[in-house]
Protein backbone atom coordinates (compact mmCIF):
# COMPACT_ATOMS: atom_id res chain seq x y z
CA UNK A 1 0.00 0.00 0.00
CA UNK A 2 1.04 3.58 -0.74
CA UNK A 3 -0.69 7.01 -0.05
CA UNK A 4 0.11 10.08 -2.11
CA UNK A 5 0.39 13.42 -0.67
CA UNK A 6 -2.35 15.19 0.05
CA UNK A 7 -3.98 11.67 1.09
CA UNK A 8 -4.80 9.33 -1.90
CA UNK A 9 -5.02 5.83 -1.43
CA UNK A 10 -3.20 3.82 -3.85
CA UNK A 11 -4.46 -0.19 -2.72
CA UNK A 12 -4.76 -1.29 0.37
CA UNK A 13 -6.98 0.67 3.12
CA UNK A 14 -7.47 3.18 5.32
CA UNK A 15 -8.94 2.10 9.16
CA UNK A 16 -10.02 4.59 11.38
CA UNK A 17 -8.65 3.31 14.91
CA UNK A 18 -11.32 4.93 17.28
CA UNK A 19 -14.48 3.57 15.16
CA UNK A 20 -17.95 2.51 17.33
CA UNK A 21 -18.56 0.25 13.67
CA UNK A 22 -15.06 -1.11 12.07
CA UNK A 23 -17.23 -1.43 8.88
CA UNK A 24 -19.28 1.88 8.25
CA UNK A 25 -19.26 4.39 11.24
CA UNK A 26 -16.73 6.47 13.30
CA UNK A 27 -16.22 7.61 16.49
CA UNK A 28 -18.93 10.23 16.13
CA UNK A 29 -21.20 7.42 14.86
CA UNK A 30 -21.74 9.05 11.58
CA UNK A 31 -20.81 7.29 8.35
CA UNK A 32 -16.78 7.33 7.30
CA UNK A 33 -16.78 8.06 3.27
CA UNK A 34 -13.22 8.50 2.56
CA UNK A 35 -12.53 10.84 -0.89
CA UNK A 36 -11.90 8.72 -3.59
CA UNK A 37 -9.59 11.79 -4.98
CA UNK A 38 -8.19 14.24 -2.41
CA UNK A 39 -6.82 17.35 -3.30
CA UNK A 40 -5.69 20.08 -0.76
CA UNK A 41 -3.75 22.56 -2.89
CA UNK A 42 -3.59 25.31 -0.61
CA UNK A 43 -1.99 22.99 2.02
CA UNK A 44 -0.36 20.04 0.80
CA UNK A 45 1.25 22.32 -2.38
CA UNK A 46 0.90 19.36 -4.54
CA UNK A 47 -0.85 17.81 -8.06
CA UNK A 48 -1.68 14.73 -7.81
CA UNK A 49 0.38 12.69 -10.25
CA UNK A 50 -2.37 11.40 -12.18
CA UNK A 51 -3.08 14.83 -13.59
CA UNK A 52 -1.14 16.27 -16.24
CA UNK A 53 -0.27 19.92 -15.59
CA UNK A 54 0.55 21.68 -18.98
CA UNK A 55 2.12 24.90 -19.68
CA UNK A 56 4.25 25.52 -22.23
CA UNK A 57 6.07 28.74 -20.99
CA UNK A 58 9.42 30.11 -19.47
CA UNK A 59 8.55 33.13 -18.34
CA UNK A 60 5.31 32.34 -15.58
CA UNK A 61 5.86 33.59 -11.94
CA UNK A 62 4.34 33.73 -8.54
CA UNK A 63 4.48 34.80 -5.14
CA UNK A 64 6.42 32.09 -2.81
CA UNK A 65 5.78 31.73 0.80
CA UNK A 66 8.13 34.17 1.41
CA UNK A 67 6.52 36.88 -0.61
CA UNK A 68 9.46 36.81 -3.50
CA UNK A 69 8.27 36.80 -7.42
CA UNK A 70 9.54 33.22 -8.21
CA UNK A 71 9.47 31.53 -12.01
CA UNK A 72 7.78 28.47 -12.70
CA UNK A 73 9.19 25.97 -14.97
CA UNK A 74 7.34 24.98 -17.81
CA UNK A 75 4.57 22.52 -17.44
CA UNK A 76 4.92 22.79 -13.16
CA UNK A 77 1.85 23.76 -11.18
CA UNK A 78 2.01 27.20 -9.20
CA UNK A 79 0.99 27.61 -6.15
CA UNK A 80 0.85 31.06 -5.71
CA UNK A 81 0.60 33.49 -2.20
CA UNK A 82 -0.91 36.29 -1.04
CA UNK A 83 0.31 38.24 1.71
CA UNK A 84 2.33 35.21 2.76
CA UNK A 85 -1.24 32.87 2.80
CA UNK A 86 -1.47 30.19 -0.32
CA UNK A 87 -4.53 31.07 -1.99
CA UNK A 88 -4.26 27.15 -4.38
CA UNK A 89 -3.66 26.18 -7.89
CA UNK A 90 -3.05 28.76 -10.57
CA UNK A 91 -4.74 27.65 -13.67
CA UNK A 92 -4.50 30.89 -16.11
CA UNK A 93 -5.13 31.54 -19.63
CA UNK A 94 -3.00 32.73 -22.41
CA UNK A 95 -2.16 36.47 -22.08
CA UNK A 96 0.10 39.09 -23.73
CA UNK A 97 2.23 41.55 -21.87
CA UNK A 98 2.72 43.98 -24.86
CA UNK A 99 5.74 46.31 -23.41
CA UNK A 100 9.03 45.90 -24.25
CA UNK A 101 12.25 45.84 -21.23
CA UNK A 102 9.95 45.53 -18.03
CA UNK A 103 12.87 46.05 -15.80
CA UNK A 104 15.58 47.41 -17.94
CA UNK A 105 14.46 51.00 -17.76
CA UNK A 106 18.14 52.91 -19.23
CA UNK A 107 17.20 51.13 -22.91
CA UNK A 108 16.03 54.26 -24.84
CA UNK A 109 12.59 52.70 -25.20
CA UNK A 110 12.58 54.84 -21.77
CA UNK A 111 11.96 57.95 -22.10
CA UNK A 112 13.73 59.96 -19.68
CA UNK A 113 13.25 63.76 -19.06
CA UNK A 114 15.33 65.39 -16.11
CA UNK A 115 15.72 61.89 -15.21
CA UNK A 116 18.25 59.17 -15.14
CA UNK A 117 19.09 55.75 -14.25
CA UNK A 118 21.34 53.56 -12.11
CA UNK A 119 20.71 49.90 -13.01
CA UNK A 120 21.03 46.99 -10.46
CA UNK A 121 20.54 49.83 -7.96
CA UNK A 122 18.96 47.47 -5.36
CA UNK A 123 17.59 43.86 -5.21
CA UNK A 124 14.17 43.12 -6.95
CA UNK A 125 10.94 41.59 -5.67
CA UNK A 126 12.35 38.21 -7.16
CA UNK A 127 15.96 38.43 -5.29
CA UNK A 128 18.24 39.58 -8.08
CA UNK A 129 20.09 42.33 -7.97
CA UNK A 130 18.16 44.21 -10.91
CA UNK A 131 16.00 46.78 -9.13
CA UNK A 132 16.64 50.35 -11.40
CA UNK A 133 16.66 53.87 -9.90
CA UNK A 134 15.04 56.37 -11.07
CA UNK A 135 17.49 59.60 -10.08
CA UNK A 136 16.44 63.15 -10.81
CA UNK A 137 18.92 65.79 -12.64
CA UNK A 138 19.39 69.22 -10.43
CA UNK A 139 17.20 71.13 -12.85
CA UNK A 140 14.93 73.74 -10.85
CA UNK A 141 11.52 74.46 -11.03
CA UNK A 142 10.48 71.53 -12.94
CA UNK A 143 9.64 67.82 -13.30
CA UNK A 144 11.75 65.00 -13.20
CA UNK A 145 10.13 61.56 -14.90
CA UNK A 146 10.20 58.58 -16.79
CA UNK A 147 7.96 57.16 -19.14
CA UNK A 148 7.18 54.19 -21.60
CA UNK A 149 5.55 54.49 -24.71
CA UNK A 150 3.74 50.90 -26.12
CA UNK A 151 1.12 50.67 -29.23
CA UNK A 152 -1.91 49.42 -27.99
CA UNK A 153 -5.29 48.22 -29.96
CA UNK A 154 -8.59 50.76 -28.75
CA UNK A 155 -11.49 48.94 -27.75
CA UNK A 156 -9.13 46.76 -25.16
CA UNK A 157 -8.67 46.58 -21.56
CA UNK A 158 -5.53 46.81 -20.50
CA UNK A 159 -3.51 46.50 -16.79
CA UNK A 160 -0.90 48.71 -15.99
CA UNK A 161 1.49 47.26 -13.39
CA UNK A 162 4.72 47.97 -11.60
CA UNK A 163 6.38 47.62 -8.56
CA UNK A 164 8.27 50.55 -6.43
CA UNK A 165 9.96 50.97 -3.62
CA UNK A 166 11.04 54.25 -1.17
CA UNK A 167 14.55 56.04 -1.76
CA UNK A 168 15.13 59.72 -0.84
CA UNK A 169 11.56 60.66 -2.23
CA UNK A 170 9.24 59.49 -0.71
CA UNK A 171 6.27 59.29 -3.21
CA UNK A 172 5.41 59.28 -6.90
CA UNK A 173 2.81 60.32 -9.42
CA UNK A 174 1.61 57.79 -12.01
CA UNK A 175 0.12 58.08 -15.10
CA UNK A 176 -1.67 55.80 -16.87
CA UNK A 177 -2.55 56.75 -20.40
CA UNK A 178 -5.60 55.95 -22.36
CA UNK A 179 -4.40 55.78 -25.51
CA UNK A 180 -5.34 59.14 -26.80
CA UNK A 181 -3.91 61.69 -25.16
CA UNK A 182 -5.48 61.88 -21.41
CA UNK A 183 -4.47 59.91 -18.62
CA UNK A 184 -5.64 57.96 -14.84
CA UNK A 185 -3.13 59.16 -12.30
CA UNK A 186 -2.74 59.20 -9.20
CA UNK A 187 -0.32 59.74 -6.08
CA UNK A 188 1.14 57.06 -4.16
CA UNK A 189 2.78 57.18 -0.86
CA UNK A 190 5.71 54.79 -0.87
CA UNK A 191 6.05 54.81 2.94
CA UNK A 192 2.27 53.50 3.89
CA UNK A 193 1.10 52.74 0.07
CA UNK A 194 -1.73 55.51 0.44
CA UNK A 195 -3.39 56.79 -2.15
CA UNK A 196 -4.25 60.61 -3.22
CA UNK A 197 -5.83 62.68 -6.16
CA UNK A 198 -2.75 63.74 -8.63
CA UNK A 199 -2.17 67.25 -9.44
CA UNK A 200 -3.38 66.38 -12.80
CA UNK A 201 -5.02 63.65 -14.67
CA UNK A 202 -8.66 62.36 -14.29
CA UNK A 203 -8.24 60.93 -10.99
CA UNK A 204 -7.22 57.32 -10.52
CA UNK A 205 -7.86 56.44 -7.07
CA UNK A 206 -10.29 54.42 -6.87
CA UNK A 207 -9.18 51.98 -10.03
CA UNK A 208 -5.81 52.18 -8.39
CA UNK A 209 -4.74 49.08 -6.54
CA UNK A 210 -1.84 49.24 -4.05
CA UNK A 211 -0.66 45.99 -2.77
CA UNK A 212 2.27 45.74 -0.07
CA UNK A 213 5.26 43.38 -0.45
CA UNK A 214 8.21 42.52 2.02
CA UNK A 215 11.31 45.16 1.74
CA UNK A 216 9.05 48.08 1.28
CA UNK A 217 8.04 46.95 -2.28
CA UNK A 218 4.61 48.45 -3.22
CA UNK A 219 2.61 46.75 -6.34
CA UNK A 220 0.48 49.15 -8.12
CA UNK A 221 -1.63 48.03 -11.08
CA UNK A 222 -4.45 50.20 -12.79
CA UNK A 223 -6.79 48.47 -15.71
CA UNK A 224 -7.79 51.14 -18.56
CA UNK A 225 -9.81 50.66 -21.80
CA UNK A 226 -8.06 52.02 -24.74
CA UNK A 227 -9.48 54.64 -26.38
CA UNK A 228 -6.73 55.15 -28.82
CA UNK A 229 -3.54 53.51 -29.88
CA UNK A 230 -0.82 55.35 -28.20
CA UNK A 231 -0.47 53.68 -24.49
CA UNK A 232 1.87 55.55 -22.24
CA UNK A 233 2.93 54.73 -18.98
CA UNK A 234 4.68 57.46 -16.55
CA UNK A 235 6.22 57.56 -13.78
CA UNK A 236 7.18 61.75 -11.63
CA UNK A 237 8.77 62.15 -8.42
CA UNK A 238 7.57 64.18 -6.07
CA UNK A 239 8.95 66.42 -3.10
CA UNK A 240 6.87 67.48 -0.29
CA UNK A 241 4.08 66.69 -2.43
CA UNK A 242 4.96 68.33 -5.67
CA UNK A 243 5.64 67.14 -8.66
CA UNK A 244 7.72 70.07 -9.91
CA UNK A 245 10.68 71.67 -8.19
CA UNK A 246 14.60 71.52 -7.55
CA UNK A 247 16.08 68.68 -8.55
CA UNK A 248 19.24 67.41 -6.45
CA UNK A 249 20.96 64.87 -8.89
CA UNK A 250 21.34 62.31 -6.77
CA UNK A 251 17.51 61.20 -5.18
CA UNK A 252 14.95 59.40 -6.09
CA UNK A 253 13.11 56.16 -6.10
CA UNK A 254 13.58 52.47 -6.92
CA UNK A 255 11.13 51.10 -9.42
CA UNK A 256 11.04 47.19 -11.03
CA UNK A 257 8.70 45.28 -13.14
CA UNK A 258 6.63 47.15 -15.32
CA UNK A 259 3.98 45.41 -17.06
CA UNK A 260 1.31 46.43 -19.72
CA UNK A 261 -0.89 43.53 -19.57
CA UNK A 262 -3.61 42.99 -22.59
CA UNK A 263 -6.40 41.69 -20.21
CA UNK A 264 -9.09 43.04 -17.34
CA UNK A 265 -6.71 40.88 -14.39
CA UNK A 266 -3.26 42.33 -13.03
CA UNK A 267 -2.17 38.70 -13.53
CA UNK A 268 1.63 37.44 -12.53
CA UNK A 269 4.73 39.52 -13.71
CA UNK A 270 6.10 38.81 -16.76
CA UNK A 271 9.64 40.42 -17.96
CA UNK A 272 10.42 40.76 -21.10
CA UNK A 273 13.49 42.18 -23.20
CA UNK A 274 13.42 43.31 -26.81
CA UNK A 275 10.46 41.92 -27.38
CA UNK A 276 6.64 41.29 -26.35
CA UNK A 277 5.89 38.14 -24.53
CA UNK A 278 2.72 36.21 -24.83
CA UNK A 279 2.47 33.37 -21.94
CA UNK A 280 0.90 29.72 -22.50
CA UNK A 281 -2.22 28.38 -21.38
CA UNK A 282 -2.73 26.22 -18.46
CA UNK A 283 -4.18 23.20 -18.07
CA UNK A 284 -4.79 20.54 -15.48
CA UNK A 285 -6.45 16.91 -16.74
CA UNK A 286 -7.06 13.94 -15.50
CA UNK A 287 -7.76 10.97 -18.49
CA UNK A 288 -7.17 7.57 -19.49
CA UNK A 289 -6.17 5.00 -17.03
CA UNK A 290 -5.29 7.78 -14.19
CA UNK A 291 -9.02 8.75 -13.80
CA UNK A 292 -10.05 5.58 -11.49
CA UNK A 293 -11.54 7.66 -9.12
CA UNK A 294 -14.82 8.49 -10.16
CA UNK A 295 -17.98 6.28 -10.49
CA UNK A 296 -20.26 6.95 -13.41
CA UNK A 297 -23.74 6.13 -11.45
CA UNK A 298 -23.62 8.28 -8.00
CA UNK A 299 -20.52 10.85 -7.46
CA UNK A 300 -19.98 13.61 -4.85
CA UNK A 301 -17.15 16.58 -5.49
CA UNK A 302 -16.34 19.73 -2.45
CA UNK A 303 -14.26 22.15 -4.31
CA UNK A 304 -13.25 25.57 -2.51
CA UNK A 305 -11.95 28.26 -5.00
CA UNK A 306 -11.39 31.74 -5.45
CA UNK A 307 -13.89 33.53 -8.04
CA UNK A 308 -13.55 35.45 -11.00
CA UNK A 309 -16.04 37.63 -11.93
CA UNK A 310 -14.71 38.18 -15.65
CA UNK A 311 -15.03 36.22 -18.69
CA UNK A 312 -15.63 32.71 -18.60
CA UNK A 313 -14.17 30.97 -15.43
CA UNK A 314 -14.52 27.03 -15.03
CA UNK A 315 -14.09 25.48 -11.26
CA UNK A 316 -14.28 21.85 -12.89
CA UNK A 317 -15.39 20.13 -16.20
CA UNK A 318 -16.22 16.47 -16.33
CA UNK A 319 -16.70 15.39 -19.68
CA UNK A 320 -15.69 12.61 -22.43
CA UNK A 321 -13.55 15.17 -24.06
CA UNK A 322 -15.81 16.56 -25.72
CA UNK A 323 -18.31 19.26 -25.67
CA UNK A 324 -21.57 17.37 -25.77
CA UNK A 325 -20.90 14.76 -22.78
CA UNK A 326 -20.61 16.75 -19.45
CA UNK A 327 -20.92 18.06 -15.98
CA UNK A 328 -19.44 21.58 -16.02
CA UNK A 329 -18.72 24.25 -12.90
CA UNK A 330 -18.56 27.64 -14.55
CA UNK A 331 -19.31 31.46 -14.16
CA UNK A 332 -20.01 33.87 -16.39
CA UNK A 333 -19.69 37.54 -15.71
CA UNK A 334 -20.15 36.24 -12.62
CA UNK A 335 -23.58 34.13 -13.06
CA UNK A 336 -22.70 30.64 -11.62
CA UNK A 337 -23.94 27.55 -12.95
CA UNK A 338 -23.46 23.82 -13.06
CA UNK A 339 -24.71 22.01 -16.32
CA UNK A 340 -25.34 18.47 -17.28
CA UNK A 341 -25.30 17.76 -20.31
CA UNK A 342 -25.72 14.42 -22.69
CA UNK A 343 -25.28 13.88 -26.83
CA UNK A 344 -25.04 17.35 -26.73
CA UNK A 345 -28.23 18.28 -25.30
CA UNK A 346 -28.59 20.15 -21.58
CA UNK A 347 -30.68 18.32 -19.26
CA UNK A 348 -29.78 20.12 -16.64
CA UNK A 349 -29.17 23.79 -15.32
CA UNK A 350 -28.53 24.91 -11.80
CA UNK A 351 -28.07 28.56 -11.80
CA UNK A 352 -26.52 29.04 -8.05
CA UNK A 353 -25.92 33.06 -8.00
CA UNK A 354 -23.34 35.59 -8.89
CA UNK A 355 -19.88 35.42 -7.34
CA UNK A 356 -17.03 37.98 -7.33
CA UNK A 357 -13.87 38.30 -7.87
CA UNK A 358 -10.72 37.37 -5.49
CA UNK A 359 -14.29 36.37 -2.87
CA UNK A 360 -13.79 32.21 -1.37
CA UNK A 361 -16.52 29.84 -1.80
CA UNK A 362 -17.33 26.81 -0.25
CA UNK A 363 -18.87 24.46 -2.69
CA UNK A 364 -20.51 21.21 -2.62
CA UNK A 365 -22.33 18.86 -5.21
CA UNK A 366 -23.56 15.55 -5.73
CA UNK A 367 -25.04 13.96 -8.28
CA UNK A 368 -26.31 9.99 -9.01
CA UNK A 369 -30.19 8.65 -10.10
CA UNK A 370 -32.06 10.12 -7.60
CA UNK A 371 -31.09 14.48 -8.49
CA UNK A 372 -28.52 16.55 -8.80
CA UNK A 373 -27.38 18.99 -5.44
CA UNK A 374 -25.76 21.76 -5.07
CA UNK A 375 -24.89 24.02 -2.17
CA UNK A 376 -22.37 27.11 -1.88
CA UNK A 377 -23.10 29.85 0.62
CA UNK A 378 -25.34 27.82 2.74
CA UNK A 379 -28.20 27.55 -0.32
CA UNK A 380 -29.33 24.18 -1.63
CA UNK A 381 -30.00 24.05 -5.08
CA UNK A 382 -31.74 20.71 -6.14
CA UNK A 383 -32.62 19.75 -10.20
CA UNK A 384 -34.83 16.44 -10.70
CA UNK A 385 -32.76 13.02 -11.69
CA UNK A 386 -31.22 12.95 -14.87
CA UNK A 387 -29.70 11.07 -17.62
CA UNK A 388 -25.48 11.25 -16.24
CA UNK A 389 -23.23 11.23 -19.13
CA UNK A 390 -20.32 8.92 -19.47
CA UNK A 391 -17.43 10.28 -18.27
CA UNK A 392 -13.92 9.66 -18.98
CA UNK A 393 -11.72 12.77 -17.79
CA UNK A 394 -11.39 16.10 -15.47
CA UNK A 395 -10.60 19.22 -16.29
CA UNK A 396 -9.49 21.10 -13.06
CA UNK A 397 -9.87 25.06 -13.54
CA UNK A 398 -10.77 24.99 -17.32
CA UNK A 399 -13.13 23.49 -19.78
CA UNK A 400 -12.81 20.24 -21.75
CA UNK A 401 -11.02 22.35 -24.80
CA UNK A 402 -8.30 23.05 -22.50
CA UNK A 403 -9.62 27.28 -22.27
CA UNK A 404 -11.97 29.81 -20.19
CA UNK A 405 -9.57 28.94 -17.22
CA UNK A 406 -10.49 29.74 -13.72
CA UNK A 407 -7.88 32.62 -13.85
CA UNK A 408 -8.76 33.59 -10.17
CA UNK A 409 -6.17 33.65 -7.19
CA UNK A 410 -6.79 30.15 -6.87
CA UNK A 411 -8.40 26.33 -6.60
CA UNK A 412 -8.14 25.59 -2.82
CA UNK A 413 -9.30 22.41 -2.44
CA UNK A 414 -10.85 19.71 -4.75
CA UNK A 415 -12.21 16.66 -3.17
CA UNK A 416 -14.37 13.64 -4.76
CA UNK A 417 -16.43 10.77 -3.49
CA UNK A 418 -17.70 7.64 -5.55
CA UNK A 419 -21.60 7.87 -3.93
CA UNK A 420 -24.20 10.52 -3.64
CA UNK A 421 -23.84 12.23 -0.39
CA UNK A 422 -27.42 13.70 1.00
CA UNK A 423 -28.39 17.10 1.33
CA UNK A 424 -27.52 17.15 5.08
CA UNK A 425 -23.76 15.77 4.46
CA UNK A 426 -23.37 18.55 1.26
CA UNK A 427 -24.69 21.54 4.18
CA UNK A 428 -21.83 20.02 6.16
CA UNK A 429 -19.27 19.80 3.72
CA UNK A 430 -19.53 23.35 2.17
CA UNK A 431 -19.60 24.80 5.50
CA UNK A 432 -16.49 23.50 6.63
Amino acid sequence: MTVRNPLVLVGGSITELASTDSANTGASGYPVIYPSLSLDFANGHFLDDRFVFSRNSLNSSYFTVNDDVALAAPHTPRFNYLQRVCTGLLIRPSYAVVNTFSNALSDASWTKTRATITLNATTAPDGTLTMSKIVEDATAANSHLVLKATTVTSGLTYIYRVFLKVAERTSAELFFFTGAGAAFAVVVDLLTGAKSAPLSGTNGVSITTVTQHKNGFWEISCPVTMVGTAGQFQIKLMNAGADSYNGDGTSGIYCWGYNLIQAAIAYEHVTTAAAAITTAAETAVCSGSNFNFYNQNAFSVLANFYGQATGISTIFCFSDGTANNQICLQASSGALTLAVKVGGSTLATLSLGTITTDTFYSLAASWDSADVDVVLNGVLTTNAAVTLPAITQLNLGCDQAGVNQLNSLGLCQFLGWQVGLTDAELLVMAAL
